[in-house]
């Protein structure tokens, strides 16, 4: 863990099971079940931020990659920045539901600002109209003073991830990045981002979806893939299918640090 090159010491690590500090070397270590782990992460000290990756996504996590032996050691380093942020601003936001479906209203001319023309993409609507309103409020804010996002979830609909929208997470995040996100935003995951299943596979559903970043679901008429992605059971409808990556799993532990 490091900040400009020097260590940073007393940042709590975790990968969900088991908790730790970073050292006067900035090192950490931690015993990790590949079974039960899939990221290992830091809670952000305050006085620093973290990296950002696609221009606005907190990179405070890292993968745990499948342990090719009982045994493994992997590193995973994080580097912090440092800021003054004892003083900050956080903008919450929620319930996006992005399908990149065409509206079907007219524009209203007592709100033509939010209100969509007619055959307009609801993701082109989130672009022209909610980040470029959000770009023009951050630019208006106090100079100096750090401003942060917070997505609590439903950024899309599960329902449109495999049809031919290819509404899919990772759609969410190239809608965010293409309409310039200015800040810093920490997602969290809503129930309509992630497939419907039942919620004693949801856990593994969610790890299938940090795997494979999102990218895997696609549109697609194959029934493989709406299997994998769409586990359904009822009249008429194939019962649950286990996905390939999470019976693949290497068993084992395996040592994170840095």
């Amino acid at each position: 863990m490091t900040c400009a090159g020097a260590a940073v010491q007393g940042v709590v690590v975790t990968d969900g099971v088991n908790m730790t500090r970073t050292n006067k070397q900035g090192a950490y270590g931690l015993r990790t079940s590949s079974d039960k782990s899939k990221l290992v992460y830091l809670t952000v000290p305050s006085g620093y931020e973290v990296e950002s990756t696609r221009g606005f996504i907190p990179r405070f996590y890292r993968r745990v990659t499948a342990p090719t032996s009982v045994e493994q050691m992997q590193r995973h380093d994080f580097t912090l920045k440092k800021v003054n942020n004892d003083r900050h601003i956080m903008i919450v936001s929620a319930d996006m539901h992005i399908r990149n479906r065409a509206m079907i209203k007219t524009t209203s001319s007592a709100t033509p600002s939010i209100c969509p023309p007619k055959g307009e993409l609801d993701s082109t609507t989130f672009r022209r109209t909610y980040l470029k309103a959000l770009r023009d409020y951050v630019k208006a804010l106090p100079a100096g003073v750090p401003v942060y996002g917070m997505n609590l979830g439903d950024m899309t609909q599960e329902s449109h991830w495999t049809n031919a929208n290819k509404a899919t997470p990772a759609n969410f995040v190239n809608v965010c990045e293409r309409g310039g996100m200015p800040i810093q935003t920490f997602h969290a995951i809503g129930n309509h981002d992630h497939p419907r299943i039942s919620r004693k596979t949801f856990k593994n559903s969610l790890f299938d979806l940090i795997q494979h970043d999102a990218t895997s679901v696609t549109a697609s008429a194959d029934a493989k893939a709406r299997n994998r992605w769409w586990p359904t059971s009822g009249p008429g409808q194939k019962p649950p299918q286990k996905c390939s990556t999470r019976c693949s799993k290497a068993k084992g532990r395996t040592r994170t640090g840095a």
